[in-house]
């Protein structure tokens, strides 16, 4: 990590290409996940697609990580890429988490209001939770475990967008961090997270058979 990887330069693009032909050989993946998407020139993710797509002869899925509640900025970057990556829906997310910690003060009537799926329904992957939005993560955004369950009903059972469940709440895994305290004195304290709920991820050869039939 912190390496500045310059995706405007020729021979970095060719690598990352070369990469990329290599692990679809070695894996054979059908879909992929770009990190942190809003800090790498937009305009190369096509071009990475296209090469890896003509080399594998299928339309391999991608979804990218821009992490913004501001729907233009998610408009931006589709727009960047030629619709040709899905993006996670991040404002959804916040509205989720702000809903179950509104209880009865929310409407829900509003809760997809300024969310990706709402304007753009073939490109968004709707989550309820992942890794950067649990407690004490520089993200976080927890949906409260009451909700969850709506939630994920929610999105599972709405027509747009495509569904995508980890196997937990948002709370679940190992997790180590510094404490310090008003002495300046710190130690490490590793956290254990439990697992309350398992739903497992509804992929695309999913959708038809669990969602119903699909036209678009």
């Amino acid at each position: 990590m912190g390496c500045d990887v310059d995706v405007k330069l020729p021979d970095v693009q060719n690598e990352i290409k070369s990469w990329g032909r290599w692990y679809y050989d070695h894996v054979g993946f059908d879909g992929v996940r770009f990190d942190a998407v809003k800090h790498v020139e937009a305009r190369f993710f096509p071009k990475w697609l296209r090469h890896v797509r003509q080399h594998a002869k299928q339309r391999i899925f991608a979804v990218g990580e821009y992490w913004s509640y501001s729907v233009d900025a998610l408009h931006a970057f589709v727009e960047a890429t030629d619709g040709d990556v899905h993006l996670f829906d991040a404002p959804l997310l916040r509205n989720f988490s702000n809903a179950s910690r509104s209880g009865n003060g929310y409407d829900l009537r509003q809760i997809f209001d300024n969310t990706l799926v709402r304007h753009r329904p073939t490109l968004a992957v709707t989550i309820v939770g992942n890794h950067d939005t649990q407690p004490l993560q520089a993200l976080e955004n927890v949906v409260e475990a009451w909700f969850t369950p709506i939630a994920c009903a929610m999105i599972l059972l709405r027509r747009d967008g495509y569904p995508a469940f980890v196997p937990h709440d948002g709370r679940l895994g190992v997790h180590t961090f510094r404490m310090v305290n008003a002495k300046g004195q710190s130690k490490f304290v590793k956290f254990h997270c439990v697992r309350i709920a398992a739903v497992q991820t509804c992929g695309n050869r999913d959708r038809p058979r669990t969602r119903g039939l699909d036209d678009r």
